[in-house]
């Protein structure tokens, strides 16, 4: 999938609210000049770093400070942190783009920070604990956190090409565990994310993930349980939407005991409905409720439920346990297209183990649907059980969580084209919409690129419509409006290619009147 472009309506509003990633154009991933290295920087060296270092020598016996070290190493080199506690971090870099560096401690469990902060493009972070925020700012694109564990903050993702591997998250009060925005192609894999509250002072609920206004974003394999509000959520935003979502594989758990700790306990909730092709599939759902709707695109498949909140929810080749009897004697899905009722015993869902207990109260008869390809524990997956584990299934051990040691990076995959259609709407600064005429409304936008626009829609607010393709990248709104309240707002145009890169149009004003 590819990358977004946020032009100057991003800018100009300030979004920044929950979950998704929006792919970046040629404007965010243009090169940039190279990376100047200084003199004595040999590509593949180490330096050294420690909280109280000066100086340039950066060597072990003679450690300079970390923000010194980042501005003398050359692509490929390494950055071995002395142990310490080294403070807030806010660290940017000489260089939009650069090759792959790795800051990582020279002995493990050594190294603590109180605020991680980069702007620093290519750094895979590995091995260290930051009792605080975590920030991946838009120029720190490529970034890796490896086995990190954050604690008390939440870690905010701003960025392209970034990716979350074997790391612990936990403990943080009215604030989300990993909160991604603006960005695209991000990786949340093999995580343990859990135990996040309300009772911080900011007011803000608080989700294990909130996902908005971005594309191309996969959470596989994760362990996310015990967050006040949401394991997952999909968030309106800026009224982008998420475009291109997949969560398979996971744990996932609501409240497993309820409190003042962990109180409205959603698993998952996926109903915004300006969202597209958000795949939800082969998890273990359980301990709270599952909210989901039919958005373009959508699938929600494989999945063992607990509870399902609304008895008209698409699903297929699942297994529910429970739903809302107060709506229907029976949800409408249950008894066709492979769904069935049953109840999974897992290992120990107060210690977060779903693992099944029995393989035949995860074994369904499949209608269809393309099940996932490894389960929680990197195993083959097959296609006649549901949930996130595959008892007999081959393939390789998941590794530990919070190890310290580091490792090698898993890197998500980027394509060739990682540039976004032209977007632009044609109708001037501003329209009018009339709700009381019954003739449709017209607006006309061009999007083009070269390997083919496969849809364009408009968004504002919570809305969104989609356009028809007519000929020489013209696309055009011909219908009428209804159910739109009354005002003004600010609509953009969302196109993309069929690489999955997803470009934003500048904004128009639509004044939207009786």
């Amino acid at each position: 999938m590819g990358g977004l472009k946020k032009g100057a309506w991003g800018a100009r509003f300030g979004i920044g609210i929950v979950i998704g990633a929006l792919t970046t154009t040629a404007g965010m991933a243009a090169a940039a000049p190279a990376f100047a290295v200084d003199s004595g920087s040999v590509a593949g060296s180490a330096y050294y770093a420690s909280p109280s270092g000066s100086g340039d020598t950066c060597s072990d016996t003679e450690p300079c400070a970390l923000q010194s070290a980042i501005d003398y190493t050359a692509t490929g080199g390494e950055i071995r942190l002395l142990p310490g506690d080294y403070g807030v971090q806010k660290l940017k870099s000489k260089a939009a783009i650069r090759g792959a560096v790795t800051i990582k401690p020279l002995t493990p469990d050594t190294v603590v920070f109180g605020q991680l902060l980069t702007y620093v493009p290519g750094v895979t972070w590995t091995g260290v604990a930051v009792n605080g925020t975590t920030y991946v700012y838009p120029p720190a694109t490529g970034t890796r956190l490896r086995d990190i564990h954050v604690s008390g903050g939440g870690t905010f993702i701003r960025s392209t090409d970034v990716g979350v591997y074997d790391s612990l998250f936990e403990g943080g009060h009215s604030i989300d565990g990993i909160q991604v925005k603006d960005s695209s192609r991000v990786t949340l894999e093999r995580n343990v994310i859990r135990d996040f509250d309300q009772n911080g002072s900011s007011g803000l609920h608080a989700d294990c993930v909130q996902v908005f206004d971005s594309n191309s974003v996969t959470v596989r394999a994760n362990s996310i349980s015990n967050c006040y509000n949401a394991g997952i959520i999909v968030s309106g935003g800026g009224g982008v939407g998420v475009d291109g979502l997949l969560i398979e594989s996971n744990f996932i758990q609501g409240c497993v005991v309820r409190s003042s700790d962990c109180e409205v306990g959603t698993v998952i909730d996926a109903r915004l409905d300006i969202s597209q092709d958000v795949v939800i599939r082969n998890n273990m759902l359980l301990n709270g409720p599952v909210r989901i709707a039919s958005t373009p695109g959508a699938s929600f498949d494989r999945n063992v439920i607990d509870y399902l909140s609304s008895c008209d929810s698409a699903i297929t080749n699942s297994i529910v346990a429970r739903w809302n009897t107060g709506m229907c004697a029976t949800p409408d899905a249950i008894g066709s297209n492979g769904n069935r009722v049953g109840t999974v015993e897992v290992v120990d869902a107060a210690a977060g183990d779903l693992h099944v207990v029995d393989i035949a109260q995860v074994s369904i008869n499949p209608s269809g649907g393309v099940p996932a390809a490894r389960d929680f524990d990197g195993q083959a997956m097959r296609g006649e059980l549901a949930g996130a584990d595959d008892p007999e299934g081959a393939g390789p051990a998941r590794p530990p969580v919070g190890g310290g040691s580091g490792g090698g990076v898993d890197v998500p995959s980027t394509p060739s084209d990682q540039t976004g259609p032209t977007v632009a709407i044609l109708d001037g600064e501003s329209v009018d919409w009339s709700l009381a005429s019954t003739d449709p409304v017209s607006l006309s936008v061009e999007a083009n690129d070269d390997s083919g626009v496969t849809s364009v829609r408009l968004a504002w607010g919570r809305f969104s419509a989609p356009l028809d393709e007519g000929e020489d990248g013209i696309w055009s709104l011909s219908a009428p409006i209804t159910g739109v309240p009354e005002g003004t707002y600010e609509v953009v145009a969302v196109a993309r290619d069929s690489n999955g890169n997803v470009s934003i149009s500048e904004p128009i004003s639509v004044s939207v009147g009786p």
